[in-house]
């Protein structure tokens, strides 16, 4: 059982950088195996995703929008079973296309406000390296 003084002589310990008796120092806070990871490649290949779901969003929407288009044509002749089916098949196309944009957009838009940044960063950077 932990008592009051052996929490605060813990925490007096942790700040001022000291390993409390029977704890570990550190304890995986720092690591010199750190990788360091190509941001920039990653933001470029959410933005291409993003993009490839905005398309496949687009295209989608066009299935749906075509189904649809047969349902009116199939419900005009009397066919009403081919009509209903036709309906419900482009409708759920439709809200796939919504999905697919309601993930697409904002992976697009979050990378090119990341890589935006970037290149104001590295033109800042480029700009210092001339003035100085």
């Amino acid at each position: 059982m932990l008592h009051a003084h052996s929490l605060a002589a813990a925490a007096d310990a942790a700040a001022v950088g000291v390993s409390p008796p029977g704890g570990a120092s550190g304890c995986g806070a720092r690591s010199s195996f750190r990788i360091r990871v190509d941001v920039a490649g990653l933001r470029t290949l959410q933005r291409c995703a993003g993009i490839a779901l905005c398309l496949l969003a687009w295209i989608a929407m066009l299935a749906g929008f075509a189904h649809l288009w047969v349902a009116a044509v199939h419900n005009h002749r009397g066919e009403l079973g081919l009509g209903i089916d036709a309906t419900i098949q482009g409708a759920r196309t439709c809200v796939l296309s919504l999905l697919l944009a309601a993930v697409g957009v904002p992976l697009w838009v979050v990378a090119e406000g990341h890589l935006r940044r970037q290149r104001r960063a590295a033109l800042a950077e480029g700009a210092a390296a001339l003035d100085g």
